[in-house]
């Protein structure tokens, strides 16, 4: 079916089932979060029959948390979120307590001032690392880490830079962070976590055996640190047509500017919009455009 005005075949989500991403992990409030897409990336994958999947723009964890029976490698060029997993992977069990600590000890009123992420209080509690045979090298910062979780989860849309105004979504959100966190663990265990350019960890892995999720910043949205410019998303075409892996890369659809660099979209599917009030009108669905050579 067609959506609009678009000439390209779209494939609309039911409305409901997005009730199913509710049993994908998520670690915190992030934009840009692809929980919806999910069943999309992971049967591109599956029928690429790689073993490797390596999310080269990692962000929040959320596809890399929820892609099964694959060797994962973790990449962000932030290295506030490279931190938050090295955490997660050397001592999962302190950043839980620091969570819990963080949650028992402060309200989350609407309109506060100031942000439990900055008060965690100090625990007295010495612990062995809970994953000792990772690789060696600089302990991460537990605490900066629990204070990135709490930032982003209790920002306004999960833009981590000012508080939201829904304090049972804040609250709710935190204490189901704390239950996952075992098995978030788990996951992340198994990793290989980067911390480097987009053009670095695909010119590092790059092989027959490879695939790639691509998740690249919006072209109109400034919500994270490094920002993409025109001559970026060249450079990533030019990456991609040389690629020897196989890859899987979703923006927004109906951008101009993409469409210009990388051409018509393998297909596009349109998803409801979750982060609406009910009160305020349907909102119109998301529409995502897919790139693939699988």
């Amino acid at each position: 079916m067609t959506y609009g005005d678009s000439p390209y075949l779209v494939q609309r989500i039911p409305q409901g089932s997005w009730k199913i991403s509710m049993n994908y992990l998520r670690l915190m409030k992030y934009p840009g979060s692809k929980t919806s897409i999910i069943p999309d990336i992971e049967n591109v994958f599956r029928r690429s029959g790689k073993r490797i999947f390596v999310d080269v723009f990692g962000g929040s964890g959320s596809v890399s948390l929820n892609m099964k029976f694959a060797s994962i490698v973790y990449n962000d060029l932030d290295p506030e979120l490279v931190n938050l997993f090295r955490a997660i992977q050397y001592d999962s069990r302190l950043l839980q307590d620091l969570l819990f600590e963080a949650l028992d000890a402060y309200d989350f009123k609407r309109g506060r001032k100031t942000t439990p992420s900055n008060k965690i209080p100090r625990s007295e509690a010495v612990r062995k690392p809970s994953n000792p045979g990772g690789k060696p090298g600089k302990a991460p910062d537990t605490r900066a880490a629990a204070q990135t979780i709490l930032r982003f989860t209790m920002s306004f849309g999960g833009l981590g830079d000012t508080y939201g105004t829904k304090e049972k979504s804040s609250k709710g959100y935190l204490k189901k962070t704390i239950s996952l966190m075992p098995k978030i663990s788990e996951n992340v265990s198994e990793w290989t976590i980067e911390n480097l350019d987009y053009r670095d960890i695909i010119n590092k892995y790059d092989s027959e055996g490879a695939f790639f999720y691509l998740d690249p910043p919006y072209s109109d949205r400034k919500w994270y640190g490094s920002n993409f410019r025109e001559r970026d998303y060249q450079n990533l075409m030019d990456i991609l047509r040389k690629l020897k892996g196989k890859y899987l890369m979703t923006v927004d659809a109906h951008d101009e500017l993409l469409e210009d660099i990388f051409g018509d979209p393998d297909y596009i599917k349109a998803y409801d919009n979750r982060n609406q009030n009910p009160s305020s009108g349907r909102k119109p669905p998301r529409m995502k455009a897919f790139y693939t050579n699988v």
